[in-house]
C-alpha cells in the first residue's frame, strides 16, 4: 500500500467514525502500515537469510517443483561445503574467531582505552574491570 492509498482509507474511516480515526491516529503509522515504514518491513530490514534464499532460487523460476528442490539442495550443499572448507582452513592456522568477529573485537579493543577486563570466569560469568591511567590526567 502506498501513502496516498493509506491516506484515502484513513479519510474514509475519519468520515464514517471520527472516534475510530482518533484512536488510529494515536498509533504511529510505521507500526501498522508498510507505506510509512521507509522501506522496512514493520521495522525489520530484509534479513541475510531472505537474501540468501533469493540468490539460491534466482534461476529456478518457472521450473517444476522437483527441479527447484534439487537446485536448492545442490546450491545449499555447495555453500555449506565451501564455508566448511573456509572454517577448517581458519582453524588450522590458529584463528579462534571469524575474520568479521576478529575485526569487531579489534576495533572495540582499540576504542576502549580507559578500561580493560583483567579477569573473566566463563562458568560464573563474573569479571573484573580495571581502570587504566589516562596520560592526560597526570
Amino acid at each position: 500500500m502506498t501513502e496516498p492509498q493509506c491516506n484515502y482509507y484513513n479519510n474514509i474511516i475519519r468520515e464514517n467514525n471520527p472516534k475510530a480515526a482518533s484512536w488510529i491516529d494515536q498509533i504511529p503509522r510505521q507500526q501498522f502500515t508498510l507505506a510509512y515504514d521507509e522501506g522496512r518491513r514493520w521495522a525489520h530490514l530484509t534479513t541475510n537469510l531472505a537474501e540468501l534464499i533469493n540468490s539460491v532460487l534466482k534461476k529456478t523460476r518457472n521450473l517444476p517443483i522437483s527441479s527447484i528442490v534439487l537446485a536448492t539442495y545442490t546450491r545449499c550443499n555447495s555453500f555449506i561445503i565451501g564455508r566448511g572448507k573456509q572454517i577448517t582452513a581458519m582453524i588450522s592456522v590458529g584463528h579462534v574467531y571469524s575474520e568479521n568477529a576478529t575485526k569487531v573485537l579489534h576495533d572495540a579493543n582499540s576504542k576502549s582505552n580507559t578500561h580493560r577486563v583483567v579477569e573473566f570466569d566463563r562458568n560464573t560469568t563474573r569479571f573484573r574491570v580495571e581502570e587504566m591511567v589516562n596520560p592526560r590526567e597526570i
